[in-house]
């Protein structure tokens, strides 16, 4: 049985300029402001970041032809994994 993500960076975002693709993921082991980021595995066609129980992790999600990103706490998620084609970046549960 499949599982439901924690959460996901949203496919695209939308400004007064456009919709605009995501391109990438930022995990951080705590609030973004911390600076902890983390250094992804790389497992076959994917980047995994494995997340600590105990802290409250973050993603920061940004997208094409635009400084704006998205940033969402990623609390209960024991991983996150982001694939290339198209970019997908999801975290699953303990």
């Amino acid at each position: 049985m499949a599982q439901t993500p924690v959460v996901s960076c949203p496919s695209s975002f939308s400004d007064a300029h456009g919709v605009h693709k995501l391109i990438n993921v930022y995990a951080y082991d705590g609030p973004v402001c911390m600076k902890m980021s983390l250094v992804p595995e790389y497992k076959k066609n994917k980047q995994v970041w494995d997340l600590d129980a105990l802290r409250d992790p973050s993603l920061v999600c940004t997208y094409e032809n635009t400084e704006h990103y998205v940033v969402i706490n990623a609390k209960g998620a024991a991983y996150c994994e982001k694939t290339k084609s198209p970019v997908e970046v999801k975290c699953m549960p303990r």
